[in-house]
């Protein structure tokens, strides 16, 4: 009798769990093929495709000036390469202001299918993606049982948020085609094994980390936050000096063909991206200073060339030069500093909108936005609010869609705080995330791609203000 209850349960869950990733993938579908072509951060795109090119025709990790991004620029929306007739002129110059494994996956599809279009990597963009609700489904059902799991899995594959990186053509949304993985196997590990990990565990999670570097760079801080994370859950001291041992031995591992490429080329030491400067300079910009600083790359260039500046933009001479103004920016306002992290930390977490892809949806909504009713009846903004209320709330909820899903999982970490170790681990990669930008500068999508985890939370939330309101038991294992 307990078979067939468990064969039956076992039956449901597959069956929800099939309807909720073609759903998924439906959702997907039907974004890629509104916005494939969308002008969306089409600075970033350009780059990627030139270099892409580059490596495709052999020639390296360089980048033939071409008339490309003006052409994108001027047509707005994205063109693939295949279509682009323009010229090429000048000498190549080598490339250092990126990481270069997007655009090698980008090169890898082209060889393959035959043609320089974004719509390959695309496509394969959407199909990891609902794989990864999939691998979300585990994690949430190994901690908190099924009902958790399938909720879990159902809000990812309705996180809008994400969505919008899913379908556009940037490296942003590989970084959580890693680290759902990643967070899998390890915290698999220590529920599976009670606390014991193996090395083989220890050496993909290693090589994990090292894609992400070659993809953003961002997770640099993640095996100091894994590692103790995984102290806490465990308490096994040795366990998570291990675990950060192997995994930082691997990185450097994967650093150092990037490093000395860098090193033999333009004469320094390199392991990142040369924005550090940047962007702890344009992270001031954010608030109100007297000193200039704006939150804008090309505003922040024009004024680093009018006070001197006669390098070239995204170079490490550019770099060093904003360095200098921000730190001593720092030294001279050092509370401008605090309130800018304050308000990166707040825009992180709370206030995380995640809006990008809302401004493309509301194209289709421009004549219900305020800035419509401004231009036609000079409303402020409070009038707007008076007159259309639900307006303004459907914009406010949809547009901190990111920043609501944080609030609920504050509170599904309190409703499970008998857990708070595990707890702690599941949250270690957002939080070295959070580590990483906040201090110098922040932007959604830096930050969105690692908040998968609040989903989980999140589920939890939901669940027990579901128990409250209609008395009933929901599939939840361990949830006190």
């Amino acid at each position: 009798m307990k078979i067939n209850k468990d064969h039956r349960r076992f039956t449901l869950t597959t069956f929800v769990m099939v309807c909720i990733l073609l759903f998924a993938l439906t959702i997907r579908l039907i974004y890629l093929k509104s916005f494939h072509d969308d002008y969306f951060a089409i600075g970033l795109v350009c780059g990627e495709a030139e270099l892409a090119k580059s490596l495709l025709e052999g020639k390296g990790l360089v980048i033939y000036p071409s008339e490309y991004c003006a052409q994108i620029n001027k047509e707005q929306r994205l063109i693939d390469l295949e279509d682009f007739k323009g010229k090429v002129s000048g000498k190549p110059a080598p490339a250092f202001f990126d990481m270069p494994g997007y655009a090698y996956l980008l090169a890898f599809t082209w060889k393959i299918f035959g043609e320089k279009r974004f719509i390959y990597i695309q496509i394969i963009q959407v199909l990891m993606d609902v794989f990864c609700c999939y691998l979300l489904f585990k994690l949430a059902a190994l901690l908190y049982g099924t009902g958790v799991g399938l909720l879990t899995a159902f809000i990812y594959a309705t996180y809008l948020p994400l969505i919008r990186y899913t379908v556009a053509a940037l490296r942003d949304i590989w970084v959580t085609f890693i680290l759902i993985p990643l967070l899998y196997l390890v915290i698999r590990e220590v529920v599976k094994n009670r606390g014991k990990i193996s090395y083989s565990t220890y050496i993909t999670v290693g090589i994990l980390l090292g894609l992400e570097y070659y993809m953003r760079g961002s997770g640099m801080l993640l095996p100091v936050f894994l590692s103790a994370g995984i102290f806490l859950a465990t308490g096994n001291l040795k366990n998570s000096l291990k675990s950060f041992a192997v995994m930082t031995l691997i990185i450097v591992i994967f650093m150092l063909p990037w490093v000395y490429r860098n090193y033999r080329l333009f004469g320094i030491f390199m392991p990142t991206r040369p924005v550090i400067g940047q962007g702890l300079w344009e992270g001031l910009g954010m608030v109100e200073n007297p000193f200039g600083a704006v939150l804008n790359d090309g505003t922040a260039y024009e004024r680093a060339v009018a006070e001197g500046f006669k390098g070239n933009y995204g170079t490490p001479e550019y770099n060093n030069f904003l360095m200098k103004k921000a730190l001593g920016a720092i030294k001279e306002y050092p509370l401008i500093y605090l309130k800018a992290v304050a308000f990166r930390l707040a825009n992180g977490t709370v206030l995380m909108s995640g809006g990008s892809w809302f401004f493309d949806l509301s194209v289709g909504l421009k004549k219900y936005s305020y800035i419509t009713y401004k231009e036609k009846y000079g409303m402020t903004k409070l009038e707007f609010l008076r007159r259309h209320p639900l307006l303004c709330l459907w914009y406010a909820v949809f547009y901190y869609h990111a920043g609501i899903i944080f609030c609920m999982m504050v509170f599904g970490f309190f409703i499970v705080i008998k857990r708070w170790r595990m707890n702690l681990l599941l949250l270690s990669v957002p939080l070295s995330y959070l580590a990483t930008t906040v201090p110098i500068h922040l932007e959604d999508r830096y930050v969105l791609v690692s908040t998968f985890p609040y989903l989980i939370f999140a589920s939890l939330f939901i669940i027990y203000v579901l128990k409250i309101v209609f008395k009933t038991n929901i599939m939840v294992k361990n949830f006190y």
